[in-house]
């Protein structure tokens, strides 16, 4: 669509240019029919001008200054046609737009990207009937959620929902950034837009449309062109008073010189062109350079909050650490045996997509799974969740419950041993008696070590690690990452209430996080930075950015892309104020005409562009590893 308006304003221009030059020569030809030529000369600059000129005087009488350049045209022009200079009246619009043009090309690259992930998404998706045993392609529009599609292999999947039947391999390089293949079996999440690259897959749909990861990161990136970083509002408010003092500047040069050509110069190199791009330029760079990174950022007042951060609070589970943890020790309580244990767990375990719950269940072996799966498969009637505290399953008249030991004591559990110890690690009991506890480790990411060390020589160096895992397991990461900090068995709420805390006593918190333990700190935070591929729609509710990988370098080169995208912008606002005061400085004396001043203005513009397009030739800090190549 703005392609199509460039190319059709860039038509007009050509067809005004052209008029111009056939009035030129039909004015040198046939000198005594000079009515046709200024006639000619007059389309020309209405062919050119009409549009700009009734945007400029819209925005004039309507108070609108975010294009007050628009404005100082339109002024110009209508004074060059009163005084029946048509050739200015022609050339200078047309000098300006066709800077403009290559100026709105080189904003195009965002929307680009944007299309292209506009271009994973389907249109038709194959629809399996289970009433009749039959498959029909439907649009994605009357699709709903709870039906299954099935996907066979090379199609891009067209919906985000889970496996229910089959076993293949995954491309989900545009969502994760990863170019590994990713194996995906029954009870897998899986994300439209990816690609299904070997067997066939059942998929029972979970989000539609704009809910869906891709959807959302889709919007997140138009919502995001639309911001402006708190210099660029505080600009915009300055020139709003800009128009008025050009205008009165211009005046009086016309007033004491009576040279309209002069008069006009001045509106001319008024022009905020350099300026209104000082901001939009660096946020296209800024915006593409993230998009690079796998990181989408919703809002363009992060880049300005991410210079002022000084406290950094990160979760442990699945972000310091790789989330896979396994069981490493099983005790049991009250008589019962290691087979209890895991029978209770599993059962809980599996209608539970917490961390810890998915952890038990890829710990236990195959043969164990399917020695308990045998016969007929017992009805779950009952399963309640309680976020940061456990789950409760009732299977067959039976409670099991799996979680913290103090949410365990709270719901009756007892002990029978006459001494007991409260112990870190996840309890597991059948109705009112302890079975016994297992304690998981957790792998440290290999790139957590570096994105710490990165970010204190960044200058913050206030780090605080935020985790509902027990107190000895964050101990002992928080020593291995030399985190000073520690705050253990901490709930949701109370992460939110310790962010809270912490900007309330004045600090910039920026908290880096993933699932919906951490929606709450990530929503309060000044920045919250949510990671992991599921972009869980609670978390990504909250948080400004989505890293859309698990490569933890790319938060040091956010950070890192802040402070260039501060001093891009500084840079080009200095830029236009130069190239203003001295284009000023030569007309006010006389050696510049208002059509040098409108081709030599574009020159600031370009500058303005080339200085922004730096930001992608800004080298990292730290070279940018993933996970699976360390």
């Amino acid at each position: 669509m703005i392609a199509s308006q460039m190319v059709r304003r860039l038509l007009l221009d050509l067809l005004g240019a052209g008029l111009l030059g056939i009035a030129t020569i039909w004015l040198w030809w046939s000198p005594e029919q000079s009515q046709i030529g200024y006639l000619l000369q007059a389309m020309g600059a209405l062919v050119v001008a009409l549009g700009l000129v009734f945007n400029g005087f819209r925005d004039l009488f309507s108070g609108n200054n975010t294009r007050p350049s628009d404005q100082l045209l339109a002024i110009a022009v209508l004074a060059a046609c009163a005084y029946g200079d048509f050739v200015t009246a022609t050339l200078v619009p047309l000098a300006l737009d066709i800077g403009r043009l290559f100026e709105e090309r080189t904003a195009l690259g965002v929307n680009t990207a944007i299309d292209k992930i506009k271009a994973l998404q389907v249109n038709r998706a194959l629809l399996v009937d289970s009433t009749r045993g039959s498959e029909s392609w439907v649009e994605i529009s009357s699709l709903k959620v709870g039906q299954t599609v099935v996907v066979r292999a090379g199609e891009l999947i067209p919906v985000d929902g889970i496996v229910v039947k089959g076993t293949s391999k995954i491309n989900a390089a545009v969502m994760t950034g990863e170019s590994k293949l990713q194996t995906v079996q029954v009870g897998a999440d899986i994300f439209a837009g990816t690609e299904n690259v070997q067997g066939e897959l059942f998929i029972e749909i979970t989000q539609l449309g704009k809910e869906s990861a891709l959807g959302r990161i889709v919007e997140l990136m138009e919502e995001a062109q639309k911001t402006k970083p708190l210099v660029l509002q505080r600009l915009e408010q300055w020139l709003g008073v800009y128009v008025p003092v050009v205008i009165a500047l211009a005046g009086t040069v016309l007033y004491w010189t009576e040279d309209l050509d002069r008069a006009i110069a001045v509106l001319i190199v008024s022009f905020p062109s350099s300026l209104a791009i000082a901001g939009s330029a660096t946020m296209v760079s800024a915006f593409s350079k993230a998009a690079s990174l796998s990181l989408f950022v919703k809002n363009a007042t992060v880049f300005q909050t991410l210079r002022e951060v000084g406290t950094l609070v990160v979760d442990k589970t699945g972000t310091l650490t790789k989330g896979q943890q396994r069981i490493e020790s099983v005790e049991c309580m009250d008589g019962s045996t290691e087979t209890d244990v895991f029978e209770a767990s599993i059962v809980c375990a599996s209608h539970s997509n917490h961390p810890v719950s998915q952890a038990i269940v890829r710990s236990l072996s195959s043969s164990f799974l399917s020695s308990k799966t045998e016969g007929e498969p017992q009805e779950v009637s009952n399963v309640l969740e309680v976020p940061g505290k456990g789950v409760q399953v009732e299977l067959a008249g039976t409670v099991f419950r799996l979680g913290r030991q103090s949410w365990l004591k709270e719901c009756g559990v007892v002990s029978t041993q006459e001494t007991f110890e409260a112990l870190d690690g996840t309890w597991v009991a059948r109705d009112s008696q302890y079975l016994g506890r297992i304690v998981l480790a957790d792998s440290i990411r290999e790139s957590a070590q570096k994105m710490l060390q990165s970010i204190r020589e960044m200058g913050i160096e206030r780090h605080v690690m935020l985790t509902g895992d027990g107190t000895t397991e964050a101990n002992r990461v928080a020593a291995e990452l030399n985190i000073d900090h520690v705050i253990s068995n901490a709930l949701p709420e109370e992460k939110w209430q310790l962010v809270k805390h912490l900007r309330s006593d004045g600090h910039v918190v920026c908290v880096v996080g993933d699932g919906i333990n951490d929606a709450l700190a990530l929503q309060d935070a000044d920045v919250g930075v949510a990671i992991g591929a599921s972009i869980n729609q609670a978390a990504m509710g909250g948080a400004d950015v989505a890293l859309i990988s698990e490569d933890l370098m790319a938060i040091p080169e956010l950070i890192k892309l802040s402070d260039g995208v501060h001093r891009k912008i500084i840079q080009n606002i200095w830029i236009g104020f130069v190239f203003a005061g001295v284009l000023f400085t030569m007309v006010s004396q006389g050696q510049v005409t208002a059509l040098q001043a409108a081709i030599v203005h574009n020159v600031g513009a370009l500058l303005v562009i080339a200085n922004s397009s730096l930001l992608w030739r800004q080298t990292t800090s730290v070279p940018l590893q993933s996970e699976s190549s360390s």
